[in-house]
C-alpha cells in the first residue's frame, strides 16, 4: 500500500464475541455533565427529556449494537480529524445523531451524508457534490467540512453548545434564541424548554459513552487513510491494496463512477484487515 493511516485498532482483535453477554445497564442521566469543556447543567424536566431519549435510543439492542459497531469503526478517524481541525472531539457525537454514521442516509429536506449537509452547503464549505463525486458521503471530507462549520459558528457564538445549536438552524436561527451570557460561558444551565435538538444530542453522547466500555466489537475491519487514489478506479485499488472490491466501494460511497478524480488530493478509505495492517 502507499500512503495510508492507521487510526484503530486493537478492538477488532478481539475474539470470542458472543450475542448471549450481559446487556448493559442503560445509562441514568445526570444533573451535570460536561460537553467541549463546559459544564452544562440539566434541570429535572430537561433531565427526564434526555433520560427518556436514551431510554428510546438503547431499546433495540440489535440496532443499537449494529451502530456502536459503526461508532467503533469510524470514531478513530472522525476524532483524528476533529483534533486535528481544533474542534473539540465531543462533535463526533453529532455525526451519529445525523445520520447513525450511514453514508447513504437522506433526510426530508435533502441534506445527505454522514453529517447531513444539503448541496450547496457542502460546495460552500469546500466540498465536491456532482455527477461524479458526492463528499458528503465520504467520512473525511464531510468531517472537515462539520468542522469547518462548527469553527466559523464558534467565532461568531464564542460556545460550542450555541454552535451545535447553529447546526440545526443555522447560524442566523439561533441568533435571537440563545442566552447573551452564552457568550465565553465555561457554564450553562438548559431546562425542559431547550430546543430538542440540543437534549437529543446530549442523550446520544451519554449513551454511546455509557455503552462503549462494554460494547463487544463485532468489526471484522478497521479504516485507514488512502492518499494515492488520484485517477484510479475503485477496482484497481482494491488490486492494488488487497482490500476487497465490495468493502471498498461500501466505504466510498462518494465516488460515483468508480474513479477517483485528479482535480485536487482525495482520501479514500480503505477497509482492512488485521493482517493488512
Amino acid at each position: 500500500m502507499n500512503k495510508q493511516t492507521c487510526f484503530l485498532i486493537a478492538p477488532f482483535l478481539l475474539t470470542g464475541l458472543t450475542s448471549l453477554a450481559q446487556l448493559p445497564p442503560v445509562p441514568t442521566v445526570p444533573t451535570q455533565l460536561s460537553f467541549a469543556n463546559i459544564s452544562v447543567q440539566l434541570d429535572p424536566d430537561a433531565q427526564r427529556i434526555v433520560q427518556q431519549d436514551v431510554n428510546s435510543l438503547m431499546a433495540n439492542r440489535q440496532y443499537w449494537n449494529a451502530k456502536l459497531d459503526r461508532v467503533v469503526l469510524y470514531f478513530p478517524m472522525i476524532e483524528a480529524i476533529l483534533i486535528d481541525e481544533d474542534v473539540p472531539t465531543d462533535f463526533k457525537y453529532l455525526a451519529v445523531q445525523e445520520s447513525s454514521l450511514t453514508p447513504d442516509a437522506v433526510s426530508t429536506s435533502s441534506a445527505v451524508g454522514y453529517w447531513q449537509f444539503k448541496a450547496e452547503t457542502a460546495t460552500g464549505l469546500g466540498m465536491r457534490v456532482d455527477d461524479q463525486v458526492d463528499e458528503r458521503r465520504g467520512i473525511t471530507a464531510s468531517t472537515h467540512g462539520a468542522a469547518r462549520y462548527l469553527k466559523q459558528s464558534n467565532k461568531q457564538f464564542n460556545n460550542w453548545v450555541a454552535s451545535l445549536y447553529s447546526y440545526y438552524l443555522g447560524a442566523g436561527g439561533i441568533t435571537k434564541l440563545i442566552p447573551p451570557d452564552w457568550a465565553y460561558a465555561r457554564e450553562i444551565a438548559l431546562d425542559g424548554r431547550t430546543d430538542r435538538y440540543i437534549l437529543r444530542f446530549l442523550a446520544h453522547k451519554i449513551a454511546v459513552e455509557g455503552a462503549l466500555p462494554g460494547h463487544q466489537n463485532g468489526n471484522k475491519l478497521a479504516l485507514i487513510e488512502y492518499g494515492s487514489g488520484g485517477g484510479k478506479s475503485l477496482r484497481a485499488i482494491a488490486i492494488e491494496t488487497g482490500v476487497d472490491e465490495f468493502e471498498l466501494q461500501k466505504y466510498n460511497r462518494w465516488v460515483l463512477n468508480e474513479g477517483v478524480p485528479t482535480d485536487k488530493p482525495y482520501v479514500v478509505v480503505l477497509p482492512v484487515t488485521a493482517d493488512q495492517i
